[in-house]
């Protein structure tokens, strides 16, 4: 879609403005329009036009819309406008304050060619007429004409030299270049991670008790609050194991752990990231042990529901790895099973959890803090694996539970998209999302849908209009999937995507764009997401739902999703 510069929010626009905007909103990614601008009158009086457009190769169109059937009463000499003025006054007043200051700006580049009409997008001009009430039609983009816009552009308008567009930039687009658009990201970034901070004061509260349970839905800071209390903890002098569950997150949780301590907000004692399968795997080669995933599904499973809880069981037991922690953190608590069919039925645990006891040097008396939220635990996985009541009844584990009700984490229009999407499978997550306060603006949310083949055009061109205008760089970005494997992908046998190379996101380097699949994204953010290889909202079944959802929440300022239509046959 087009770059859109909002000079003020649409509900506070005319009927007209906003039709004539829904018509505008088809245009491709490579136009330019700005909503609402300020020129200088004849007398010097400072005025509000309603659109600027600028086309992908050039030239400039002035365009201010009227509500209705524009008509004039000849007995009275009122036109049917808001103040009964003659409406081509009012346009050509604000074409003569648009031209002088592109005049201003144009220096030595080739001139911007600015032209200006009417926008009636309620009306349907008779074909062949010459005018309409006087008017000249060129003069005139009636509804008609609104629907097919770059065709009457590109009879209307002279061939362009694309330099010019420069000369906008320069007068009115100066909110569309890279860098300032670059500096709205980056406000609007530390706006998002200040409505994050506030939450801190939760943890002050809690600082008198060394256990507790913290519930929040998708986009409530729980991660980053995990990550302030490990930090608080280990400025205390504590050894803390900060345990993940995917590989993803604990690449994520492992970079933020490095960057605090190079800022010196880690000052002293050491958190320890791992994932659930790091952890299992370093407890089995230690004791001598080899670590080795069956590649068949089916041994596969066996080995991670029997043979590993065998193993663990005996390590614990044999007191072969003794506890090396003072506290433990879990992050997306939900996924870490406490019903695993491979340990004994005297084993207490529950599930994992009798490992992760083992370690801490006071068992489950120690500090521990747990953030989660069981609305989303991946459907693939089952919801038998993880009973919270287990958890909660684990001897000595005695936690005070506490509820995050506020949304922070998301722009307000990606926090609307998360709302509007009514599916059966959503109602719990969707009641994790709740808006207390204002949530910064950003871009709309860009939905495309695809034919067959034509998935990894349309990715292409989102992504590098993202960074072409500066809303965000290479390695910012991240893909998911529907599908566990690229090679099962839409994308597959796409190693690019705008001119960057495309990886696995746990391989990703700087001007890199990560791809996942989107479980395995659980707890991951990311500025901008690109969703990949679902079908249309109305055709997904219960499982995809929740894994939309799922991608779509990743995002916190864009949010990109082409939708996939299966091929016929």
């Amino acid at each position: 879609m087009a770059l859109w510069i909002l000079n003020r929010p649409p509900e506070k626009c005319s009927l007209g403005e906003l039709q004539t905007a829904e018509f505008l909103g088809d245009l491709s990614d490579d136009w330019i329009i700005r909503w609402g601008f300020h020129y200088h009158d004849n007398h010097g009086t400072l005025r509000e036009g309603d659109f600027l457009v600028l086309g992908p190769k050039g030239n400039l169109l002035v365009l201010e819309a009227k509500v209705g059937n524009l008509c004039h009463n000849p007995y009275t000499g009122k036109w049917s406008t808001a103040d009964g003025d003659h409406p081509q006054m009012q346009l050509d007043a604000e074409w003569c304050g648009v031209m002088q200051e592109v005049n201003q700006t144009q220096g030595g580049r080739p001139r911007l060619f600015v032209a200006r009409a009417l926008a009636l997008p309620g009306t349907s001009v008779a074909p062949g007429a010459a005018d309409h009430h006087g008017i000249d039609r060129e003069l005139i983009y009636d509804r008609r004409d609104l629907q097919d816009f770059t065709q009457i552009w590109d009879k209307r308008m002279p061939k362009a030299d694309g330099r010019s567009r420069e000369i906008f930039f320069d007068s009115f687009g100066r909110d569309a270049t890279p860098k300032a658009v670059r500096h709205f990201v980056d406000e609007t970034d530390r706006a998002l991670i200040r409505q994050t901070e506030v939450g801190f004061d939760l943890l002050d509260n809690l600082e008198d008790n060394h256990q507790f349970l913290v519930r929040g839905g998708a986009g409530s800071g729980k991660t980053f609050m995990a990550l302030e209390q490990a930090t608080r903890w280990a400025n205390d002098g504590a050894r803390v194991l900060f345990l993940c569950y995917n590989l993803a997150l604990t690449a994520f949780i492992r970079e933020l752990v490095a960057r605090a301590r190079a800022r010196k907000r880690l000052r002293a004692g050491d958190v320890v990231v791992r994932a659930w399968e790091e952890l299992a795997s370093e407890l089995i080669t230690r004791v001598g042990l080899e670590y080795d995933v069956p590649a068949g599904s089916a041994d596969r499973t066996h080995f991670y529901e029997q043979t590993l809880p065998h193993y663990l069981v005996q390590i614990v037991r044999d007191k072969s790895c003794p506890p090396e922690f003072d506290c433990m953190i879990v992050d997306e608590g939900q996924d870490h099973d406490t019903a695993i069919p491979g340990f004994p039925s005297d084993w207490s645990g529950p599930g994992w959890w009798g490992v992760y006891w083992s370690l801490l040097k006071e068992g489950s008396r120690s500090p521990v803090a747990v953030f989660l939220d069981p609305a989303q635990r991946p459907q693939f996985r089952g919801g038998g694996g993880f009973s919270l009541d287990a958890l909660l009844n684990t001897e000595n584990f005695h936690p005070v539970q506490v509820g995050l009700k506020r949304t922070v984490r998301y722009s307000l229009p990606i926090f609307k998209h998360l709302k509007s999407l009514v599916m059966p499978a959503l109602k719990d997550v969707q009641e994790g999302l709740v808006q207390q306060g204002p949530l910064p603006d950003g871009p709309l949310v860009v939905e495309q849908t695809a034919g067959d083949g034509e998935a990894a055009a349309l990715a292409n061109r989102i992504i590098r209009s993202w960074i072409d205008q500066g809303w965000c760089k290479p390695d910012q970005v991240l893909v998911l999937s529907a599908r566990s494997k690229k090679t099962d992908s839409t994308l597959r046998g796409c190693n690019e995507l705008a001119g960057c190379p495309l990886v696995n996101q746990l391989e990703r380097r700087t001007g890199e764009i990560g791809m996942l699949s989107v479980h395995r994204a659980k707890g991951l953010d990311a500025l901008a997401v690109l969703l990949v290889d679902y079908g249309p909202k109305a055709d997904l079944n219960e499982f995809d739902q929740i894994g939309y959802f799922m991608g779509s929440s990743r995002a916190r300022q864009l949010l990109g999703v082409v939708s996939t239509i299966p091929a016929k046959g």
